[in-house]
């Protein structure tokens, strides 16, 4: 199995972790608007970020494995591009689907997803890493 480079395990668990959401997020299949994964999250000791000003670990991406996320005024593709740069500088930071969302949900690992940019148009895809 592999995870995002400099992650070693994934995601073991909601408490402690700060979350930032980006897009709409399927919780086992089903969307779900963010208000009610935020009173999930919090319940389980996790923390919400509302922006990438504030502090936070984990970037839910929703459901877009091997999708492209930059768009030039869309937000979810400036919080991807933002955790790839700062990936890229040294800082890890988190990063699962609505898949690994709702692993966590139910107190399972998520693995963590790699970011990949493409070499034509600077595009960042997240690239699935099997689990």
């Amino acid at each position: 199995m592999r995870y995002a480079p400099g992650c070693g395990r994934g995601v073991d668990r909601i408490a402690g972790h700060a979350f930032l959401l980006s897009g709409r997020t399927p919780i086992d299949g089903v969307w779900t608007i963010k208000r009610d994964i935020w009173k999930r999250l919090n319940g389980a000791g996790g923390r919400h970020a509302t922006h990438t000003t504030s502090r936070f670990d984990v970037l839910v991406l929703g459901d877009l494995e091997n999708s492209p996320v930059l768009e030039p005024e869309n937000s979810l593709g400036q919080k991807a591009i933002y955790v790839f740069d700062r990936r890229q500088n040294g800082s890890h930071i988190h990063v699962v689907d609505g898949n690994g969302l709702s692993r966590l949900l139910r107190g399972e690992l998520a693995p963590c997803l790699d970011l990949v940019r493409n070499e034509q148009g600077g595009k960042v895809f997240v690239r699935s890493t099997g689990f």
